[in-house]
């Protein structure tokens, strides 16, 4: 029972740092057009994007683990690796590839792949502790 309280929290805190991405690439710069004073440094610098990924990969690389062995569901597998994968690629190409606009699409893209993954690694783990 802990197991799963500690697996369903991490698909949660994955879920939020897929939210907190897409908050950080389109509210963020509506957020700095009208308040100059939120651009600080470390916000908008690459290390801050930088940590974020590595959090999420952490996080969700973990997550999902858990959440796999329970259910081993492939899908769910599917899910959250192909947006990690979408998400390392807006980091290291995006901008390279389809200009700062792309990268931000990107990035929005697979942490909505990222949060979907983690919201049904959560329900199949819910309902793998239910038919047991």
């Amino acid at each position: 029972m802990k197991n799963i309280n500690i697996q369903n929290f991490g698909d949660k805190a994955a879920v939020s740092l897929s939210f907190l991405c897409i908050a950080h690439c389109i509210v963020l710069p509506l957020l700095i057009i009208f308040l100059p004073l939120l651009s600080s440094y470390w916000i908008s610098s690459e290390s801050f994007h930088l940590w974020l990924l590595i959090g999420v990969l952490f996080n969700s690389s973990y997550a999902i683990s858990m959440g796999y062995f329970k259910h081993a569901k492939k899908s769910v597998l599917v899910w959250v690796v192909s947006g990690l994968s979408v998400l390392l690629l807006a980091f290291f190409f995006g901008a390279r590839l389809a200009g700062e606009l792309g990268e931000k699409a990107l990035t929005v893209i697979g942490a909505l792949i990222v949060a979907f993954g983690h919201l049904k690694n959560f329900q199949e783990t819910r309902k793998h502790a239910c038919n047991r």
